[in-house]
């Protein structure tokens, strides 16, 4: 597939990179859902890799936590396009850390993708954020004109475990996704910074963006599902955590099987809080 990359600086700090991937179909069609789990051992930091079948299109993913003990956090998820000269092209890279303190306790991080039919006028845009110490930042992927957001994805850089993600989240109109991180309780001295990852594409048929909410209360853990409307397939999801930033960690963003939605996990970080937070779960749902 013959792609190009551009480049241009946005704001103080903040750089932008388009990915234009290629003709394709005027809908996408996801044809498969494959996952991946790493080694199940007490690693402080693991990365997963997952590809999309040869003769497929990678056209979202996510990241999850398996046997994870309360000091395990999701960091984030990336997806690479299917690209020449780009290292693991068409796969999604899943990223997991254990917090401060470490963790002795044995777990997995795991990723699923979505491959399929690319659709007409696919293409990733990438927005980094400045690198520094600072309790909380925001990096916004915005699609280029006429094109609407297929899924998304975000990760933290350099973080060392001590760095939160709390959202992923896609625009109401499917235009942008903002992706934002916050410092853990402790806060954390060292320079890090966030990246926000929009795959974006001429508009689907029955583009949708479904949204669900826990209740708002101070439970130790919460779990929430965003279920794609009948005749529609799960194509990009999203997360956010709300309220108590610094004190959640998250601990998946789920593909359900089938693709028919996004579940999403996090529970309060070691010793816990008593103070109300909520979780949201966001599904990109369109025709198949």
């Amino acid at each position: 597939m013959v792609g190009r990359w551009s480049r241009w600086a946005v704001g103080v700090g903040v750089t932008v990179t388009v990915v234009v991937m290629g003709a394709g179909v005027a809908r996408a069609d996801v044809t498969v859902h494959v996952g991946r789990v790493s080694e199940d051992d007490s690693t402080a930091r693991k990365v997963v890799v997952i590809d999309c079948l040869e003769g497929t299109t990678m056209l979202g993913g996510s990241a999850e936590l398996f046997g994870a003990p309360s000091n395990v956090h999701v960091t984030g998820w990336m997806p690479i396009p299917a690209l020449p000269g780009l290292k693991n092209p068409n796969s999604v890279v899943a990223y997991a850390e254990e917090g401060e303190g470490g963790e002795p306790a044995n777990w997995r991080v795991g990723s699923n993708v979505l491959c399929g039919v690319a659709p007409t006028g696919l293409e990733m845009v990438h927005a980094h954020s400045a690198t520094g110490s600072t309790a909380t930042r925001t990096a916004i992927a915005t699609c280029p004109r006429g094109t609407r957001l297929v899924s998304s994805g975000g990760s933290v850089h350099d973080g060392v475990g001590q760095v939160l993600l709390t959202t992923v989240e896609p625009s109401a109109d499917l235009t942008s996704v903002t992706v934002a991180a916050h410092e853990d309780a402790n806060g954390y001295a060292g320079s890090w910074s966030l990246s926000a990852y929009a795959m974006c594409a001429d508009e689907l048929p029955d583009l949708e963006l479904v949204v669900a909410d826990t209740e708002a209360d101070s439970s130790a853990s919460k779990s929430v599902t965003a279920f794609c409307p009948k005749g529609t397939d799960l194509h990009g999801a999203g997360v956010l955590t709300i309220g108590q930033a610094g004190h959640i960690h998250l601990t998946g963003v789920r593909i359900v099987d089938d693709w028919i939605g996004v579940g999403v996990d996090a529970r309060e970080a070691a010793p816990g809080v008593d103070r109300t937070w909520s979780l949201r779960a966001y599904a990109i749902c369109a025709a198949g």
